[in-house]
């Protein structure tokens, strides 16, 4: 495995400068993937939860088990949801999307079913994916080949509170050929407000397969999206009634990946979508999806301008300097400016300056290898930090890391694009120790908490796991990292300030923080363990999803569910939702049926199971 010498950035906070955060900051609502557009994966308003509290009494209140189709989307939560001809409403509402395109509106205190609505019922023809049955190369079917394979909601929805909107994607077999369509939902009571088929084409050239990684630039022509893409990442919300969906092409890259932009207007009856975005990274190439574990796109408003960052896998890279920006961003760190009509445009980038050390049978750089950037989520930093504790200037940090377990640590307001000098890199690698050399990287990502300590001062922690693809390497923990502001050291440590003893498979947890605001011993970090996933997995008793919470000062275990309860089956890449006292994590029951657990405090009316 190849590394790189950190490069170091010495910082100090800026304090008392933040950014705006995309959710309410005095509202527990679980609105978008990670808790904000940010995707901090910080639930910053939990008031019951503490490392305290859940050591003297934690466990399994409920869970709903008869959801049609498995889980892979986050849940999502509302409070105070008005549901017509409910007299137990006004009430908190978890929201379930499954792989059989159904929609759930549960209870939050008792997990029954509220609402249920199925989407692709909403479409002449239309039916859920049911991989054995299709007529055509499906690439969600083919990198999930398990016998009764279902292919639905994957990436996570998105909900707009102020309108009672949820947008929400959906793969559609319509007599065995599959369209992703696009639908807006009335969270009160489940009814379509509208939908669209999603399509898209934009000007570019896509290489003959003999030519797959190569670019085509400059020759004309159009690229057209077509349905054999993954919908993994989550969805993105701007401006309320905006709803940007990235893809990804299948495994063997010789698609596009995609970002696609939709404006949703509400009328009497069904209102309509209108398209304001079709960008792809990787116009006169091939691959280039944004993949990035699930994650969802992030994104900021800084004085009046919108950005997205959206993080690049396997795919073409054409760095030629005598155009402002490449044709083709493959393994790329993509800043995206959205225009007053909500189209995209590239407005800076990063690359890594050794994208090129790695070559294949069809071309220079990543492309066709499994090294590839964008297997972590982008993470924008809520806070501002000085590059150099000598300087005026003071960037934004974005984290991003990927399959060599580096993280980058970027200037999002300078990338810096490719250099091969290596100049502008900002690499720190992360790999762990193996006396086996195996390969390491993060199939997750991050978490971050700031808590103010006894003496006022703040403190900023990042949370993250790394993964082993191969069954003789050791698992690995949740890792914590104390964020310098001592401007002698880098953001990111070497080495972990301390690591959970308990160890964690492939793959790695995603995690997600609770806390009190900033009150200093109220942080929690929640990880959903993926026990024997697959068959390169370290060995394990079951294929079960088991809870872990930890200390998030000193990542000592507070909680774990194995030795209480049997879980559904793990989903590779869940993530935790934490709701007003309450944590929900999606799972499988048997037959491809979804499952939702639900974890509280059990001094609580109805206690634990």
């Amino acid at each position: 495995m190849k590394s790189s010498a950190p490069v170091r950035l010495t910082f100090c906070i800026l304090s008392g400068l933040l950014l705006l955060w995309a959710s309410d900051a005095q509202s527990q609502n679980v609105t978008t993937w990670h808790f904000d557009n940010n995707r901090t994966g910080w639930q910053q308003n939990e008031t019951s939860l503490t490392p305290a509290s859940v050591s003297g009494g934690f466990g399994l209140v409920w869970r709903a088990t008869n959801l049609v189709g498995s889980i892979y989307a986050e849940p999502l939560a509302v409070s105070g949801v008005a549901v017509p001809n409910n007299p137990n409403c006004p009430c908190d509402l978890i929201f379930v999307a499954t792989e059989q395109d159904e929609l759930y509106a549960l209870s939050a205190a008792t997990g029954a079913v509220v609402w249920n609505t199925n989407l692709a019922g909403q479409i002449p023809g239309g039916s859920y994916v049911y991989c054995s049955a299709v007529a055509i190369v499906f690439a969600p079917c083919e990198e999930r080949p398990q016998s009764g394979t279902t292919i639905g909601i994957t990436g996570t929805p998105v909900i707009d509170i102020p309108s009672n909107t949820m947008y929400v994607v959906a793969a559609v077999n319509q007599v065995g050929i599959v369209n992703y369509y696009l639908f807006a939902v009335d969270i009160r009571n489940g009814q379509i407000l509208g939908y669209i088929q999603i399509t898209g084409v934009v000007t570019g050239k896509t290489p003959p397969l003999s030519r797959r990684c190569m670019s085509m630039y400059p020759q004309s022509g159009t690229v057209t999206f077509d349905s054999n893409h993954n919908q993994r990442a989550s969805l993105l919300l701007l401006n309320g009634n905006t709803v940007y969906i990235p893809f990804s092409p299948g495994g063997d890259e010789f698609e596009n990946g995609w970002i696609l932009g939709y404006a949703f207007t509400p009328h009497v009856g069904l209102g309509t979508f209108t398209q304001v975005a079709a960008f792809v990274p990787t116009p006169y190439g091939s691959g280039g999806g944004i993949w990035q574990s699930g994650a969802g796109l992030a994104a900021e408003t800084v004085q009046g301008n919108t950005y997205i960052y959206a993080a690049t896998g396997n795919g073409t890279f054409n760095p030629n300097v005598s155009r402002p920006y490449t044709s083709d961003l493959g393994d790329s760190l993509l800043k995206l400016a959205v225009h007053n009509d909500g189209s995209l445009a590239i407005a800076d980038y990063y690359t890594a300056a050794d994208n090129f050390t790695y070559t294949g049978a069809q071309g220079n750089g990543r492309c066709l290898n499994n090294v590839d950037f964008g297997s972590g989520g982008v993470m924008l930093m809520p806070e501002a930090f000085y590059l150099d504790q000598n300087t005026n200037t003071f960037p934004n940090m974005a984290f991003t890391s990927d399959k060599e377990s580096k993280f980058y640590v970027l200037n999002r307001d300078r990338l810096g694009k490719f250099n091969p000098s290596g100049a502008n890199s900002v690499q720190i690698d992360q790999t762990p120790s193996d006396a086996n050399d195996n390969q390491q990287g993060y199939w997750s990502s991050g978490a971050y908490w700031k808590f103010v300590d006894g003496n006022g001062q703040p403190n900023y922690r990042l949370y993250y796991s790394v993964t082993t693809t191969t069954a003789s390497a050791p698992p690995h923990p949740v890792d914590m990292y104390d964020l310098s502001t001592s401007g002698t050291s880098g953001p990111i440590p070497s080495q972990p300030t301390v690591s959970s003893q308990t160890l964690f498979c492939i793959k790695s947890p995603t995690p997600s923080v609770s806390s009190n605001g900033t009150l200093q011993g109220t942080g929690i970090v929640w990880a959903i363990e993926h026990p024997n996933l697959d068959q390169n997995d370290c060995a394990g008793p079951s294929r079960k999803a088991v809870l872990h919470a930890f200390d998030a000062t000193s990542m000592a275990e507070i909680y774990s569910s194995s030795s209480q309860y049997v879980l559904g089956g793990a989903v590779v890449f869940s993530t935790p939702t934490i709701f007003k006292g309450q944590v929900y994590i999606g799972t499988l029951a048997a037959n491809n049926a979804g499952e939702i657990d639900a974890f509280g405090l059990c001094n609580q009316p109805g206690g634990c199971q």
